[in-house]
């Protein structure tokens, strides 16, 4: 399953403070507490595991001066993290889940540049499938791959706060 970043918030840790803290820690992307912007909000309940979490989601724009997605990503948490990409907003909308929008199943074509971590540890590029980070077909229940129905709604609140 994919996911954004995050994570828990430190003992005395602010959210916004926790939010930069996990994207560096995870991603190795830099980010500034002043400029996040907070997106929304989700209960996401584990029946099985009779837990509950309030996910928490911000925007983030990056200050990395590096060029390349690989090079932006090199820093990746290779003891919590299988693979990275960085999706462009103008796929979005096709993360959007089918219980929300009520739309068909469809088919996304394209490619996204990333990083996949080896079992030894190092860090090679890759490219993605946009099926591979759809997934389920937009019913975010992540049972067949791609995102959660949390990282589903976050992904279309960012979408729709975009300037059109």
């Amino acid at each position: 399953m994919w996911v954004f970043p995050g994570g828990h918030v430190d003992c005395g840790e602010g959210t916004a403070r926790a939010a930069v803290r996990e994207l560096q820690e995870e991603t190795g992307l830099l980010s500034n507490e002043s400029s996040l912007k907070f997106l929304c909000s989700y209960n996401a309940v584990l029946v099985s595991k009779k837990k509950g979490y309030l996910i928490l989601f911000y925007s983030a724009p990056v200050t990395n001066s590096r060029t390349s997605v690989v090079a932006l990503l090199k820093d990746v948490a290779v003891d919590e993290v299988s693979a990275a990409c960085l999706v462009p907003a103008a796929f979005l909308p096709h993360l959007s889940p089918r219980k929300i929008t009520g739309g068909e199943h469809q088919v996304v074509d394209g490619a996204f540049e990333g990083v996949e971590v080896r079992a030894d540890g190092s860090v090679v590029g890759k490219t993605f499938d946009a099926m591979e980070i759809v997934g389920d077909g937009g019913e975010g229940d992540g049972g067949g791959g791609g995102l959660g129905m949390g990282h589903r709604f976050a992904s279309a609140v960012f979408s729709n706060s975009l300037p059109s």
